[in-house]
């Protein structure tokens, strides 16, 4: 199981970088939702590569996930705020969500969950899967009430929603899981296994939908 882990975790963070060199090879053509989410990329890849060099130095490494896990959700409140804009919707609260969620972030670790204490995130993990799942659902509705329906192929966004869609329901049952196994350690290569196999699906999508000309 170990052997495994390993493997996963230097692929995960190798396929990482493949968004982040599609974004670059197709930069003056991508638009607005296309670049934030390239800097998220950007970020996944020194966040995979922070991970993976303090595991080969037998140094603990949740304390990245803890914050990670909050930067990312701003990011994705950012990618829906601006993606939801083309349908009229001008409220903040997509923006306000991510603020409110790095405050959440930081009283889990600082009072529940110390990551310092070989404590993950479960849940923010779990609170955060959840809005991101229900959000990606209202998307898909949205989109599939316009009149006539838009070509998808073309559409980055569809491709970054489905990312969503398939990595956060996996991860989501995960963390609930862990919740019931009371944080146990012994179990974090395991879901970290899970975890880096969903991640190389989501880049793989995230990659597309740098290089699709969106529409």
């Amino acid at each position: 199981m170990h052997r495994i882990y390993l493997f996963l975790s230097d692929f995960s963070a190798i396929v990482s970088l493949l968004p982040v060199m599609v974004g670059l090879l197709a930069w003056k053509r991508l638009q607005n939702v296309q670049r934030t989410i390239w800097v998220l990329c950007l970020f996944v890849f020194a966040i995979e590569a922070l991970s993976w060099g303090l595991a080969k130095l037998a140094i603990p490494n949740l304390w990245v996930y803890h914050g990670w896990n909050a930067l990312e959700f701003l990011a994705w409140s950012y990618v829906y705020h601006q993606s939801f804009l083309g349908w009229g919707y001008t409220h903040t609260w997509f923006r306000q969500a991510g603020w409110v969620f790095v405050g959440l972030t930081l009283i889990n670790a600082a009072i529940l969950q110390n990551p310092f204490l070989n404590e993950l995130n479960s849940n923010t993990a779990i609170l955060g899967s959840i809005i991101l799942i229900g959000w990606s659902i209202f998307y898909y509705y949205q989109l599939l009430k316009q009149k006539p329906l838009p070509r998808l192929h073309n559409n980055a966004m569809v491709w970054f929603n489905t990312s969503v869609l398939l990595y956060y329901p996996p991860f989501l049952f995960l963390f609930i899981a862990l919740q019931y196994l009371a944080n146990r350690s012994d179990w974090t290569a395991q879901i970290l296994i899970v975890n880096n196999t969903a991640n190389v699906l989501r880049m793989s999508l995230i990659a597309f939908g740098l290089w699709v000309k969106s529409k």
